[in-house]
């Protein structure tokens, strides 16, 4: 049984609710499913008991529902022994990162892994630019949506973090205003904004292609520089834009958002390890969050 799991069935014991479950973990509600079963599978017990109205804890999932905080703890701390040899005396890891890969997930192991090691400094800093392979070799940890694994040098570990749903960033009086959601096939005929449209590893520009696809080319695209000058350009309806969950609340005041149905729609984040700087806390911070994310699924 993995932390992760640990934390998708507490956030599950908390809300009671597949579905705000699924959209705090960034995750579908099928995927939450499957991982929830899987532990009750393990453990030969049921943890919930689910109707079609309701959600409520069994007597046993209200005990397991306890046991978290401490189960997490000792995880960690079971980690540290093993791993309390990698740790290098400066104990500063230095990480860029792009805004739109710090969702919730990132953020709570984030915290975790300080919480845990105390003496290590995470300095944390944004890419001023949009993502390049250049930068992985700038720091000790690269926290990216870009996947470079085929052209990096094998000095580099990478490994895929996690994904994030997909939101449609519509204008005001649009006429998907009032649709609980909407597939990539409906945007025909509309005119899609793409930020880092000329990065071709940006998922922004891969999901382009997507879409286009999907819409037997009936598609107009309009590049943006940034994530934000696309956001003002859809809060001024010159088009709609696909933007991770975690930056819905980066949107304009009379922007709406909706989610997008199609699975294969998604934005990856990718971590990447850069081995030359020798530094035992970045080793030690990129075992860590291959051990936090592993087997995540959309």
């Amino acid at each position: 049984m993995t932390t992760e799991q640990l934390n998708e069935f507490y956030i599950l014991s908390i809300t009671l609710s597949y579905s705000k479950a699924a959209e705090k973990l960034y995750i579908s509600q099928s995927a939450l499913s499957r991982h929830i079963k899987s532990m009750e599978e393990e453990l030969n017990v049921h943890l919930f008991s689910r109707s079609t109205r309701n959600v409520v804890l069994t007597s046993e999932g209200k005990f397991f529902q306890t046991q978290i905080p401490r189960l997490l703890r000792k995880a960690m701390d079971i980690e540290a022994i093993l791993s309390s040899e990698l740790i290098n005396a400066d104990g500063k890891i230095k990480i860029l990162y792009s805004p739109q890969t710090l969702n919730t997930g990132i953020l709570q192991f984030l915290r975790t892994f300080q919480e845990q090691y105390k003496n290590i400094n995470l300095e944390m800093e944004p890419f001023l630019t949009y993502p390049n392979p250049d930068l992985i070799y700038s720091a000790d940890i690269v926290i990216s949506p870009c996947d470079y694994t085929g052209s990096i040098s094998s000095d580099i570990d990478a490994m895929l973090v996690t994904t994030q749903s997909a939101w449609l960033a519509i204008p005001p009086s649009h006429r998907f205003g009032q649709e609980p959601s909407v597939s990539l096939f409906d945007l025909r005929e509309e005119t899609l904004i793409i930020p880092y449209e000329d990065n071709l590893v940006e998922p922004y520009a891969l999901l382009s292609f997507i879409v286009k696809h999907k819409c037997y080319g009936q598609l107009t695209k309009i590049g943006a520089s940034t994530e934000d000058h696309a956001l003002l350009l859809v809060e001024l309806g010159r088009g709609v834009m696909i933007l991770p969950h975690h930056l819905k609340h980066r949107v304009y005041a009379h922007t709406q958002t909706i989610p997008i149905s199609d699975p294969e729609c998604f934005f990856p984040i990718y971590t990447y390890y850069n081995r030359n700087n020798n530094n035992g806390a970045a080793a030690l911070f990129f075992k860590s969050m291959t051990k936090y994310f592993q087997k995540k699924s959309i």
